[in-house]
This record gives structure tokens, sequence and C-alpha cells, in this order.
């Protein structure tokens, strides 16, 4: 039989050691969410340290991940997260349709990718080769209306 995780919720009703009776609650096996937790935190790791630019958005593309080098090169402050910034939001005008367009073509065929420019605060532009996937929004979530979410990997291509 493979290991599981355990969570216990209880108190022993003695603290006498010959007492058979030990343990009075529950029991509840919590190895998958510990087994599905671990890639997640991998993959966090994996996009924080990159050198691209890794945004990932919810079914109404708002921001809901953006990682430390496209906050850094986009001067974005860190707690941009859950202000309702949509993905939109962080690219220059010049390339906001075709961005419309990326992301009804990844809906339609589950990816695509373009050029495209990000633009930051200062006015700057930061020209961009990006692939984004569209995926169904996490289950149980509140979010399940069929409305994809997107993530998205960009690649500075002036340097």
């Amino acid at each position: 039989m493979a290991d599981r995780s355990a969570k216990r919720g209880g108190r022993s009703p003695s603290a006498r050691p010959d007492d058979p009776q030990a343990f009075v609650g529950s029991m509840e096996d919590v190895t998958d969410e510990m087994t599905g937790a671990a890639p997640d935190r991998r993959m966090r790791a994996l996009w924080e340290a990159t050198s691209d630019y890794v945004l990932v958005t919810d079914d109404e593309r708002r921001l809901v991940y953006v990682n430390a080098a496209a906050r850094d090169r986009l001067d974005l402050p860190v707690d941009l997260i859950g202000s309702r910034v949509l993905l939109e939001d962080l690219y220059a005008a010049s390339s906001r349709p075709r961005l419309r367009a990326l992301l009804s073509s990844a809906a339609e065929h589950g990816s695509d990718r373009a050029d495209l420019v990000l633009g930051t605060p200062t006015g700057d532009e930061v020209p961009v080769s990006q692939v984004t996937v569209a995926h169904a929004p996490q289950t149980g979530s509140d979010d399940e209306t069929g409305v994809p979410c997107f993530a998205t990997v960009a690649r500075d291509i002036t340097v």
C-alpha cells in the first residue's frame, strides 16, 4: 500500500501513557492535497526564476499572477494582483487589437503566439515574442463559467 498523509483533528482524553484510548477525534486523508501542491510550488519557483515574463489571468482577463521579471521590467507594484488590472492594461495601445485577436485565437485553438509590445507606466515600450495558452478555470473555483483563463510567457526581443 502506498504511503498516505493524514491530518488529525481531535484531542487526547488523558495524558496517561497506559490509556488504550489515546485519541478522540477524526483523521482526514490529505495525500492528494499535499501531492497536488508540490507541483504548483515547483512551477511557481520556475516562473519566478525565469527572465521571461509570465502573466496569468482569470476568466475576466484580470491578472492573477505576474512573475518577478515582468514586475521589474514593467515597473509594476508587488500588490498589483487583486487590484483588478486587466491583461490588456500591460500592453501598448498599438498592440491591443492584436492582443485581443491572439486571445480569441488561443481560446479557440488552445494556444497561439504573436509578437506584441508591452508598455510601462512611464511610456517605455518592450517588444516581446509571446505564447499564450487558454486553460479552463480551476475546478471548484468561483470562476467556472466556461470562459477560459490565459497563461502567457513573453520574451523581451530587444535583449
